[in-house]
């Protein structure tokens, strides 16, 4: 697993699909991620106990990337936020935090990337 975290901070609005994604690798090698599930949360302070977000693979809002390839990998070692405008519309804009935690397919927990995420109003609303 990871050796510490990443900081990725997002600006994305609310009339949007939220579609960012990180590569995962090692040895500068995208790591197989097969068997793994991820979660993340975004809240208005890391002391805050409201979710104003939570995210994870298994309700789809963040996505492994299928290996297009032959590596001999199932995944290309890419998360995605997979987050639609529908939901984006629902959340009040503002500065918040986040972190993702990479649960591998042994079960071992990692927090492997953190930072803020600011969400405008987007003025286009469909």
């Amino acid at each position: 697993m990871s050796d510490g975290y990443t900081e990725i901070n997002y600006l994305v609005s609310t009339n949007e699909d939220w579609r960012d994604g990180f590569l995962i690798e090692e040895a500068a090698a995208p790591v197989d991620l097969t068997g793994s599930s991820f979660i993340a949360h975004i809240r208005e302070t890391e002391n805050t106990l409201s979710i104003v977000l939570a995210a994870s693979t298994d309700n789809g809002l963040l996505e492994i990337a299928p290996d297009q390839g032959d590596t001999g990998s199932e995944t290309t070692g890419v998360v995605s936020w997979n987050v639609p405008e529908t939901t984006m519309r629902l959340i009040e804009p503002g500065e918040y935090v986040w972190d993702i935690v990479w649960i591998d397919a042994d079960g071992n927990q990692d927090m492997i990337a953190a930072g803020s995420v600011e969400i405008k109003r987007g003025i286009t609303r469909t």
